[in-house]
């Protein structure tokens, strides 16, 4: 990391005086940066005055940085955004923002030119599944100075989203993953021991969630992926059971520790989805849960795992929660006060009832290594 922090040091003047031809990039790139000062360990501001902002002005970049103050920020912004004055987007957060600065710019009237602007990522959240997943594909490490140079190389790559459509109305644009059952309670409920026990709190959460065994009833309809298996495009699978988890994912990762969905693509045109039914027992779930940082619980007869194009779920019973990218969508009217006190009074973007998603295929534009 010297090499772009010293200018003593004779290569980083070297790659400097020859950045345009090293990188292939373009001079004087104008990017608009949106920062999360809360995020994760509060490390945003920090990451952006260290790592970002030093990077820009030694590539000779123009850009205008904005500190997120509350939430929906990033959103407000993509929907103002003059999108002529910029070459593309810098996110320094996790992935809560990425999914708001989305949320905003594919809700705009001039969506089709808004999804064309690339976008980059920085890690500086909790989770940060989607920019571990994007580096990882291409064997690149996981951190903010990585990251900088992905983007600052300005190639851009497609990425898959999933329009979550409910009455016929598209309420959410997901890039990371639509959850409910396990997974999504023990998200939302870990935001109780925020104050004491910090990034490990999901994982306290979790594994009281399955010592605790809440059993899900719900049917939950999937298009299939063409295949070497399945060469259809129409081919429907209808599962009406008892579940303890579903967990449909756009790339590999839910959070750099979680390699959820170890076979997905951020723009194969499909999510994968991992289906877990009530017939495993806590003992067998612990076991699964252990091995979900390394992906191999996908070698449990008890883990379903489809690749699709498509789908649909219902509830049939009043409980759980539906959590898209890591945030609270929707929830029984009934559950809400039970519910950690910041999102007992949340607006929800969704009700807690029939959803559908289609995967829109490489509807956004990102920076890749």
């Amino acid at each position: 990391h010297d090499l772009f922090f010293s200018e003593r040091n004779q290569d980083f003047l070297n790659i400097t005086r020859n950045w345009k031809t090293i990188w292939s990039r373009k001079d004087g790139m104008r990017y608009m940066v949106l920062v999360n000062p809360f995020g994760g360990q509060r490390k945003g501001g920090e990451i952006f005055n260290e790592v970002v902002k030093p990077m820009l002005l030694q590539s000779n970049s123009r850009f205008e940085a904005v500190f997120t103050t509350h939430a929906g920020h990033a959103c407000e912004v993509a929907a103002a955004l003059s999108l002529a004055e910029y070459d593309g987007i810098i996110l320094v957060g996790g992935d809560g923002l990425v999914s708001e600065l989305v949320q905003g710019l594919l809700s705009r009237l001039d969506s089709d030119q808004a999804s064309r602007v690339p976008i980059g990522i920085v890690p500086a959240g909790t989770g940060n599944g989607l920019v571990k997943s994007l580096l990882s594909t291409a064997g690149e490490q996981h951190d903010p100075v990585t990251a900088m140079l992905a983007i600052l190389r300005c190639r851009p790559n497609t990425l898959d989203v999933g329009l979550v459509i409910q009455d016929g109305v598209v309420k959410y644009r997901t890039i990371l993953s639509w959850a409910w059952g396990l997974v999504s309670d023990s998200d939302i409920e870990a935001d109780a021991l925020r104050c004491c026990c910090g990034p490990i709190r999901a994982t306290l959460q979790g594994v009281v969630n399955i010592f605790r065994r809440r059993i899900y009833n719900g049917t939950l309809r999937l298009r299939l992926s063409p295949s070497e298996e399945n060469s259809s495009p129409q081919e429907w699978v209808t599962i009406t059971d008892r579940f303890l988890l579903i967990w449909a994912m756009n790339v590999p990762y839910a959070a750099s520790d979680l390699q959820v969905a170890p076979r997905a693509s951020h723009d194969d045109g499909s999510f994968d989805v991992v289906v877990i039914r009530s017939r495993v027992s806590r003992l067998q779930m612990i076991q699964i849960f252990l091995e979900v940082e390394s992906g191999k619980h996908l070698r449990h007869e008890y883990v379903e795992y489809y690749k699709v194009r498509e789908m649909v779920w219902e509830p049939a019973c009043d409980k759980g929660m539906v959590c898209i990218d890591g945030e609270l969508a929707a929830v029984p009217d009934q559950s809400r006060a039970g519910l950690p006190r910041m999102h007992q009074d949340k607006d929800l973007p969704m009700s807690y009832s029939a959803m559908r998603m289609q995967v829109s295929s490489g509807l956004l534009s990102c920076w890749m290594p």
